[in-house]
């Protein structure tokens, strides 16, 4: 109420008029300053004290002499260290005895039931194989399969041609069980065709090395041999057809010289 009955002026301001509203930019930038604030969502429980954490992160007030006691690894002294030594040196022998054994083991599996090594002590398989050779042998060919007709093979010395310097024949298998083989004019014949025989040495007269022979009918369980080098070959034209469990097995490689090296 104006005092004195004067009008109210511009300049005067009615007594418990309410405040003005905020200004709305104001408002705006309280939002958005409490909004930015990171929002902290650890458990209460979770959370360390400050004051009392230690850099291990276990909470609680530790003097240091409540420290746990730090370690250092001693270096062994001197027996000790030849005591490991010794251990060790003994654990090497062991280990290098049971590779040897084994190794030795393996060996005697494979010569006895897989392959075997032998050398030509002849030239009766020229010009296939030479004097001094070593060929391979396989010793499971024929566990699988029948004797073929062309194979090397390497055999137990026949009866009536004991020899001590020589305890196997290699020779190559020409007529097989039930055929009949024979040898005349100058060439093989099984069951009356010639056979075709690239193998036999160039320098003999022929496939018969001069030496003919009469027809022969294989029996059952063995097989006709002969020698590539037709003309120096004591084969089956000497002691006749072996038995095939005299077979030790199929030459398949010639392992040297390196320079002949070749699957036979």
């Amino acid at each position: 109420r104006p005092a004195d009955g004067e009008p109210m002026g511009s300049g005067q301001q009615r007594v418990g008029a309410p405040l003005s509203a905020p200004d709305a930019t104001e408002t705006s930038r309280v939002s958005e300053s409490e909004h930015s604030k990171p929002i902290d969502v650890v458990p209460a429980r979770d959370r360390l004290d400050v004051d009392t954490a230690t850099d291990d992160g276990i909470t609680g007030d530790l003097s240091p002499d409540d420290a746990p006691p730090v370690h250092h690894e001693l270096l062994p002294d001197e027996e000790t260290r030849r005591g490991r030594h010794r251990s060790n040196a003994g654990r090497q022998v062991i280990e290098w005895t049971v590779l040897v054994v084994a190794a030795l083991v393996i060996a005697v599996l494979i010569k006895t039931f897989l392959f075997q090594p032998f050398y030509i002590p002849s030239g009766s398989m020229e010009p296939t194989l030479h004097i001094n050779d070593r060929i391979f042998v396989n010793k499971l060919s024929y566990h699988l399969h029948d004797v073929h007709r062309g194979d090397i093979v390497v055999f137990d010395t026949p009866p009536g041609q004991d020899n001590s310097k020589v305890k196997d024949y290699v020779k190559r298998v020409i007529a097989l069980p039930g055929e009949t083989v024979a040898g005349h004019n100058g060439a093989v014949f099984i069951n009356g065709h010639r056979l075709v025989e690239p193998y036999v040495n160039p320098q003999c007269s022929d496939a018969l090395g001069g030496n003919p022979f009469d027809a022969r009918q294989i029996p059952a369980g063995y097989v006709w041999v002969m020698g590539d080098n037709r003309c120096n070959s004591s084969d089956s034209r000497v002691f006749g057809p072996i038995k095939e469990s005299t077979i030790v097995g199929r030459a398949f490689f010639r392992i040297w010289p390196l320079s002949r090296l070749a699957l036979l």
